[in-house]
């Protein structure tokens, strides 16, 4: 939800106060369904990370990868976040960030660790062995990669 209030246009001052809230506002559809997402949708989707619409590329280049995100919409002049995001890419988000207590947008933290996982689903399919591997212990299976294997420079 992005919500913003021109509190002056009651009077007909125009822009003379604001009132700008970006609040996660989570919902429950009833989308229930017995297939669950691939794990592509939610590690490698700047959507599903509350990043908004966009292309989000993982660039390797020679032992070394990176993450680059490209909003499809500008920044709001206001909070600085492209206009149909929730967070920012490898930003964190204080205040009052939900219609919620209970929910948050993920930290840079979690948005590293998720955006790792995603970089391996570049190369390896979902349900190959060593991404079912990763599921069990990814950091054991992380340092038993190949020299193939390139992981995120943060």
């Amino acid at each position: 939800m992005i919500m913003t209030i021109d509190v002056g246009s009651f009077d007909k001052r125009l822009h003379d106060s604001l009132i700008f809230q970006r609040l996660y506002a989570p919902a429950a559809p009833h989308t229930t369904q017995t297939a669950g997402r691939d794990c592509k949708s939610c590690h490698n989707d700047p959507v599903a990370l509350g990043l908004g619409s966009g292309k989000l590329k993982y660039v390797m280049h020679e032992n070394t990868g990176k993450w680059i995100f490209k909003p499809k919409y500008q920044n709001n002049s206001i909070d600085g976040l492209p206009e149909d995001a929730w967070t920012g890419f490898m930003q964190e988000r204080d205040g009052i960030v939900s219609t919620r207590t209970n929910v948050r947008p993920f930290s840079v933290e979690e948005q590293k660790r998720i955006l790792t996982v995603g970089a391996c689903l570049n190369c390896h399919a979902d349900d190959s062995g060593v991404m079912m591997e990763a599921l069990v212990n990814f950091n054991k299976t992380s340092e038993n990669r190949s020299k193939a294997c390139v992981l995120p420079v943060w």
